[in-house]
């Protein structure tokens, strides 16, 4: 009985050891599916997914809060959410939440993150027929012969044109493939002989920060079309093109600006632009404008939308339209049934004083600051009266040149005008008054435009 009571020890001993064992083959093999099978990765992305959809919820619920107190009649209104910053306004908000960092925007009732890219590495070589290639690998342009290779830049901070290896070098830049800087700060400062950037849509900008004198004193650049830049992180845009005094043409279509705070000298020396459509441009944020289009002097007409132009924070804007071709920003306003639509007042920027109209146009009324463009078709032939008003006794009628185009000094006239495809609207004050913005909606109500059949 002795003897028998010890084999079955000694069985049980040997069981449990092998039942340790297939534990453990399975526990490693349970934890084998956990990371190769990918369930901590779709743990992850699972919680990742709640949370972007929590955040939308977030933005969602504030912008009926918005609306609702915009209904009742609320002033001063902002969009506000815990654990977020907010900037823009009502035509495009970036929102980004500060614990997560994930960004967002709301545009046109509309909620769409705005995902970062992962940062690669970005190797710079300058071949000896002017090239200036930009790749993410170190593999050099078939048929090339390189003169000097920079190396990885990836995380490059320059403080200042020197620290910039290729400074004031290259004929050609290209993109050979995508790239993902964290900021272009003097990227092309001082490259005077650059005349052409091909595969730019391939510099993916969705992590820059700072664009400053990115491509100062690019003289022998055109044309340039930036459409594709991601500048929803930029806060720095100063000198981004001062002295391109070659470039004729300038796409910033897609220019996302509400977090830029910095646009001092931006254009500064374009001397050649003579339009500029900045209407995507959202400067509610911006506190620098100085010298912003000075010097700027075949620039005749600068486009902005309304609600989005904003110089509320505007500190210093010193010299921002010497010497420019224009001194205001430009709203497009368009008919409806034969009413002016689209008009909004910009208070504080709306009217020159009597005396800055006198010195600076000769004409003895007020013009707004901000100019309605009328846009009409050269080939049809309009009517145009200013019914009763009690504020002004006539108005005054100019082209884009500020060429006048005629005018009545009296109400509840009608003057007709052909050939013409944009008109600015000038109108002459009654005593001397000052015009406000509830006189000036009403006035604006009071015009009327008329197809001639």
């Amino acid at each position: 009985m002795k003897y028998i009571f010890k084999n079955k020890k000694g069985i049980t001993l040997i069981a449990l050891i092998i039942t340790i064992i297939i534990l453990l083959i399975l526990a490693m093999v349970s934890i084998n599916l956990v990371i190769n099978g990918g369930i901590l990765n779709k743990v992850k992305t699972a919680t990742n997914e709640y949370k972007i959809s929590e955040e939308k919820d977030k933005i969602s619920l504030a912008y009926q809060n918005y609306q609702i107190a915009k209904v009742q009649g609320k002033e001063n209104l902002d969009l506000t959410i815990d654990g977020a910053k907010v900037s823009g306004n009502e035509e495009n908000w970036t929102i980004t939440f500060e614990d997560t960092q994930n960004t967002y925007t709301l545009k046109e009732n509309k909620i769409e993150r705005q995902e970062k890219a992962e940062l690669t590495d970005i190797y710079v070589t300058l071949y000896k027929d002017g090239t200036l290639a930009f790749s993410n690998n170190e593999e050099t342009i078939e048929g090339k012969e390189v003169e000097k290779s920079y190396g990885n830049i990836k995380g490059l901070d320059a403080n200042m044109p020197p620290q910039i290896p290729w400074w004031g070098k290259g004929l050609t830049v290209i993109f050979v493939n995508k790239i993902v800087p964290i900021n272009t700060k003097y990227w092309f400062y001082g490259c005077t002989n650059l005349l052409n950037i091909e595969n730019i849509e391939n510099l993916n900008t969705s992590n820059v920060t700072n664009m400053s004198c990115m491509f100062f004193a690019c003289k022998g650049l055109t044309s340039l079309d930036l459409s594709n830049f991601n500048t929803i992180n930029v806060t720095n845009m100063s000198n981004m093109f001062q002295c391109c005094d070659g470039l004729t043409k300038l796409d910033l279509s897609n220019f996302n600006t509400n977090n830029v705070v910095n646009m001092s000298s931006m254009f500064n020396l374009c001397s050649k632009l003579t339009e500029l459509d900045l209407s995507n441009f959202n400067t509610s944020n911006v506190e620098n404008m100085n010298m912003m289009f000075c010097q700027c002097n075949d620039l005749k007409i600068i486009y902005g939308k309304r609600g989005m132009w904003k110089t509320d924070k505007v500190t210093d804007n010193a010299s921002m339209f010497t010497g420019c071709g224009t001194d205001h920003i430009t709203f497009k306003t368009y008919l409806q049934n034969n009413k002016i639509v689209g008009y909004e007042i910009i208070k504080g920027s709306n009217w020159y004083s009597k005396e800055d109209v006198v010195n600076s146009d000769g004409y003895n009324g007020a013009r707004a600051r901000c100019d309605d463009i009328i846009q009409l078709n050269p080939e049809k032939t309009y009517s145009i009266q200013l019914n009763n008003s009690n504020y002004v006794y006539g108005y005054i009628i100019l082209d884009l040149d500020m060429n006048n185009l005629g005018g009545i000094d009296y109400t509840s006239q009608t003057s007709t005008i052909t050939g013409v495809k944009n008109i600015v609207f000038n109108f002459k004050q009654k005593d001397e008054q000052t015009i406000t913005d509830e006189m000036l909606n009403e006035i604006i109500e009071k015009f009327e435009i008329k197809l001639v059949e």
